[in-house]
């Protein structure tokens, strides 16, 4: 059990699942819109980076109007932990984009 939840990454996306849920719950009435920095926060497996970076994010960030993507690559805090990261930036954006694919 241990080699298959290892082989298929079960325990980052509950952890992911726990950090999303945790950052949603807080609520949005003592949110003032300037804390919202972001139209979307972008979460994709590396996998697919390339595809994200050089179609996706280009696409949408040119659009009329633009979108404000959050990217790890870009947006993150060096030296935090990944989840306090990932929960932050999900607390400032208005919605959440999960790329989902094979990988």
């Amino acid at each position: 059990i241990a080699v298959t939840c290892h082989k298929l990454h079960v325990i980052w996306y509950l952890q992911m699942t726990k950090a999303w849920i945790q950052a949603k719950r807080k609520p949005a009435v003592g949110r003032l819109a300037e804390e919202l920095r972001y139209d979307a926060f972008v979460s994709y497996s590396q996998h697919d980076a390339e595809w994200v970076e050089e179609i996706l994010v280009p696409e949408l960030e040119s659009a009329h109007p633009p979108f404000a993507l959050c990217l790890h690559k870009r947006d993150f805090q060096p030296g935090r932990w990944i989840v306090d990261n990932i929960i932050d930036s999900i607390e400032k954006s208005h919605r959440t984009l999960f790329v989902l694919s094979e990988h």
